[in-house]
């Protein structure tokens, strides 16, 4: 019985193996494109079209670099640890409403929240995505500062896996995510603390 157990245990160990040989491949293959997206958005930034492009894709590489970093550190059984740092929200709002194609309505002025920008790029663009890809007509998203706080709404029929997905990464930046259904339109609120 004991050689039995020892064998199947030795088949689960090895398939283990293959699949976190598949998943290191899987983020080897998404890290240089990634890289290479980069690169050459970099140096597209001194025309006027680059740095339009540059508004479109800013926010969404910052969103891909954290799911392949999140990628890489599934292997172990875990996320990677957020990086804090201070994130203007006028420009990451921008740059993630340009890329779904939302119309914009910023009221947060100069507000800095102190977070982690791959997390909070993962929070709003995943809003952002489920309300363009799952909703029906116009997204908007609009921006009000608040005592203390950055208030986000992004407005339109918005359901799907990403919320939850949003979520955390809001509560990682140390915000929530909240939704309310109308008889129309849904509403998301990302609500995140201001930097002192």
């Amino acid at each position: 019985m004991g050689w039995l157990v020892a064998g199947g245990l030795a088949l689960v160990v090895v398939r283990l193996r293959l699949r976190l040989e598949l998943v290191a491949r899987a983020e080897h293959e998404l890290r240089g494109p990634l890289t290479a997206f980069s690169l050459a958005l970099d140096a597209a930034r001194g025309t006027p079209a680059g740095r339009r492009l540059a508004l479109v894709l800013d926010a969404e590489l910052v969103r891909a670099r954290a799911g392949l970093s999140d990628l890489a550190a599934a292997r172990s059984g875990r996320r990677a640890p957020p990086v804090p740092s201070a994130v203007l929200v006028d420009g990451l709002l921008r740059s993630s409403a340009a890329a779904w194609g939302a119309k914009v309505r910023v009221g947060a002025g100069a507000a800095v929240v102190r977070a982690d920008p791959s997390r909070l790029a993962s929070a709003l663009g995943n809003v952002l995505s489920n309300a363009a890809e799952h909703g029906a007509g116009e997204v908007s998203v609009e921006a009000r500062r608040l005592p203390g706080r950055v208030r986000i709404e992004v407005t339109n029929a918005v359901r799907g896996r990403g919320l939850d997905i949003a979520a955390d990464a809001a509560a990682s930046a140390g915000g929530r995510l909240e939704t309310s259904l109308g008889p129309r339109r849904a509403t998301a609120v990302l609500d995140l603390p201001v930097e002192p």
